[in-house]
């Protein structure tokens, strides 16, 4: 996918909410890392840090409790062991790699932090506010980027808590990941964790509605060591370049947008500006442009009043081989699975094109499925499993793992 002509940004792709065993989660760091390069530009590899409000004394969750809180230790022992090893990863793999960690809370909801020094200095405090407050009393708010996670969950359940949403240090808002979709409360991949279900009042929509400003994005929340694992959630930027000052920019800046699975760009402007951007009616028209390197349903453009679709015509398959014939470029998807249940299978792939060239290769590995601590699965099967390399203009070599379908 390129991007229109003399347009001064190029997209970019990362996850910064995922997890791996730096706290509580499987896969090595090491792993996360080496899983975030093969398909992304950007990521950050999330430390669970604590939990203020845990019930800490209830009998019946004292194994979950102690999990947590296990994890909490972990990480706030070895942080400074987990920020030296991504700064120096970062050249060797070439991917910009950011500090991360996330404060649980049933009052105010998730909140992960991610840090633009490679030094990031963990702050911890009870509510998003006094992690504000903090920040912007040690003058570091210059480095610090807060949103909320997970925001579908009943507020209370570790759902958003829009009472407590400010915008200082706080400009973009998860509404998708391995958790389910808060565009709105009905949606194809509802909230199933044991949190409980979603609500209208966890959407963006809803959140929308009450006057907030934010832009959007999507994570994985892997925690198997795989950030940019498929068809959990990443994240789209318009940056100037892929320098880390750059990419922090345009996250600060909202030129965002959220994905659940193939990569896409997505450009929506009025007159010279871009999403993200605050402004008044500048009696312009709107220009969205979409690609994707998968089949587009629909266009929809939301707002307060009223919601605008667009729905892509359907083509018959006369026309599609019509088309094909005559086109100059396609995409094709390769994909591997299937065998035995619960059986895993060794890929080792050549790919040749004849009389045609690459000019681009995107990676839809996805990674082992193993969320809880108390889940021995996560000795089954290794955590880095896939590779490739594009060897010329016209074959590419790449490895990975898969497992027969639990259904």
């Amino acid at each position: 996918m390129q991007a229109s002509k003399d347009f001064a940004y190029q997209a970019l792709y990362g996850d910064i909410h995922n997890h791996c065993n730096i706290s509580y989660a499987h896969g090595s760091l090491d792993d996360a890392i080496k899983n975030a390069a093969l398909r992304l530009d950007f990521v950050s590899i999330t430390g669970h840090a604590s939990w203020p409000d845990m019930d800490e004394h209830d009998p019946k969750i004292q194994h979950i409790v102690q999990f947590h809180q296990r994890g909490f230790a972990k990480l706030h022992r070895n942080w400074d062991s987990y920020l030296e090893k991504i700064s120096k990863a970062e050249s060797e793999h070439k991917i910009v790699l950011l500090p991360g960690y996330e404060i649980h809370s049933n009052e105010h909801g998730d909140y992960t932090i991610v840090g633009l020094d490679p030094l990031t200095k963990m702050i911890l405090e009870d509510s998003p506010q006094e992690l504000r407050q903090r920040i912007f009393k040690e003058k570091l708010e210059e480095n610090y980027l807060i949103f909320p996670h997970h925001i579908g969950y009943r507020q209370g359940a570790r759902g958003v808590n829009w009472i407590s949403f400010e915008n200082p240090l706080t400009p973009l808002v998860e509404i998708a990941s391995a958790h389910g979709f808060a565009e709105e409360d009905l949606s194809d991949r509802p909230f199933l964790h044991s949190m409980g279900p979603q609500q209208h009042q966890g959407s963006m929509r809803y959140g929308l509605g009450l006057g907030h400003q934010f832009g959007v994005i999507a994570n994985t929340d892997h925690h198997s060591a795989h950030p940019g694992s498929y068809g959990h959630g990443v994240t789209g930027i318009w940056a100037s370049s892929d320098r880390r000052e750059d990419i922090w920019e345009a996250l600060n800046a909202r030129r965002t947008w959220a994905m659940t699975g193939d990569l896409m760009q997505l450009k929506f402007a009025v007159g010279n500006q871009l999403q993200g951007s605050v402004c008044q009616d500048l009696g312009e028209p709107g220009n969205i442009e979409v690609q994707a390197t998968s089949p587009i349903d629909y266009v929809e453009l939301l707002t307060p009043e009223q919601r605008h679709c667009w729905h892509m015509p359907l083509s018959s398959e006369r026309k599609m081989a019509e088309e094909f014939e005559d086109t100059e470029e396609a995409i094709v998807w390769i994909e591997l699975g299937w065998g035995e249940r619960g059986k895993a299978a060794n890929w080792d792939v050549s790919l040749e094109l004849d009389e045609a060239t690459i000019l681009e290769v995107i990676p839809r590995f996805r990674g082992f499925e193993v969320v809880s601590p108390l889940d021995k699965r996560a000795t089954e099967v290794p955590i880095q499993h896939a590779s490739w390399e594009q060897l010329n203009d016209i074959s590419v070599h790449f490895h990975c793992g898969t497992w027969g379908n639990m259904t």
